[in-house]
């Protein structure tokens, strides 16, 4: 899974459960995309707002 990031309050990355990383503050997810598959596709399709702050990745 790739990620091109811009401007977020503050969050945290996960990947099947399991957190791997910070969403740097004054980001935000702007595309989200398996690697391998030619369709960028909008964030939404992987990831779920959780209380406003907490990203989640579903791969």
């Amino acid at each position: 899974m790739i990620c091109l990031i811009q401007r977020v309050s503050h969050g945290s990355v996960s990947v099947q459960q399991k957190i791997i990383g910070q969403i740097n503050t004054g980001s935000v997810v702007l595309t989200a995309f398996q690697p391998g598959d030619s369709t960028q596709k909008p964030p939404s399709d992987y990831l779920t707002n959780i209380g406003s702050v907490t990203f989640w990745l579903e791969v």
